[in-house]
């Protein structure tokens, strides 16, 4: 039986500042057999906004937020090059405790790509 914590997985994710360190605000992730099939790649086919709203519903997230308040990212899987992907932003540049707290929350491992997609520059504050 295979343990599922020990597998990589694909999902989005927003990240904050809490007490000085980086923490995942929110993650969903889940394992490739999950996902939905895009040419090469198995993605997380919900949206960063789709997700907010669920959240906001759920009265997870402050009312008068946006799902572009906090730096995001999301994570898919290559399946021609055998590789997970972390889609980011610009932030990852000014921190480099960020890429450890992903690949952690994700479980991944060395075959991970870092791709910077300008999708997830926006973001207009660290925290709430």
């Amino acid at each position: 039986m295979n343990d599922l914590t020990d597998v990589p997985k694909i999902g989005k994710f927003w990240i904050y500042i809490k007490d000085g360190k980086i923490t995942v605000f929110y993650c969903k992730s889940f394992s490739l057999d999950l996902g939905q099939i895009y040419g090469s790649f198995i993605v997380d086919p919900e949206g960063h906004y789709n997700l907010w709203e669920s959240l906001r519903q759920y009265g997870l997230i402050p009312k008068n937020s946006n799902y572009e308040d906090l730096p995001r990212g999301r994570v898919s899987y290559n399946k021609d090059e055998n590789k997970y992907i972390v889609y980011h932003g610009n932030y990852i540049k000014s921190s480099p405790d960020i890429k450890p707290v992903i690949k952690a929350e994700f479980n991944l491992k060395q075959n991970t790509e870092w791709v910077h997609d300008l999708h997830y520059d926006k973001y207009k504050r660290w925290g709430f």
